[in-house]
């Protein structure tokens, strides 16, 4: 077994330890909104005509 968060949510599931659990969850969620911040930056810099500011006036 490799281990990560998918083992971690599976192992407090399987001995009914909800903090184990939710700790897995919790990881998961946070990775995933980092992920995203990531992605947006990335997508920002390599298309920066696609959010430019339309000038006032």
């Amino acid at each position: 077994s490799f281990g990560g968060l998918g083992q971690l949510i599976t192992e407090g599931l399987q001995a009914f330890f909800p903090t184990k659990y939710l700790l897995g969850a919790v990881l998961s969620v946070v990775l995933a909104i980092l992920a995203d911040v990531l992605f947006v930056r990335i997508e920002r810099l390599v298309t920066p005509w696609a959010h430019a500011r339309a000038g006032s006036g």
